[in-house]
């Protein structure tokens, strides 16, 4: 699935240079005094993090569940190996193992 291309006239959508206005039904950019070019500018931002590289709307995406790499059964002995600590840590509890 393909995400939706980002547009200027999106809620979220904000300019970095604070100068884009609308006029009309167009979006206007009075730093470059022509109309925006919505995620192609360089000052273009979401304000909800989500505009990705390419310029499309992360928000337009579907989440995928994907599974974890870690091991669910742990062995016992690996569970309860000790920790080696370092600096006044050391110091204070010797040459005794943490559990």
């Amino acid at each position: 699935m393909t995400a939706e291309r980002c547009s200027p006239s999106c809620k979220f959508f904000r300019c970095g240079q604070k100068v884009m206005e609308i006029r009309g039904n167009e979006v206007y950019c009075r730093f470059a005094e022509d109309a925006c070019e919505g995620p192609d500018c360089k000052y273009a931002l979401c304000i909800r993090n989500r505009l990705l590289a390419n310029g499309s709307c992360g928000l337009s995406l579907k989440r995928t569940k994907e599974t974890p790499d870690i091991p669910l059964d742990i062995p016992p002995e690996e569970a309860t190996q000790g920790v080696k600590v370092k600096g006044k840590l050391h110091q204070r509890f010797k040459d005794e193992a943490l559990y």
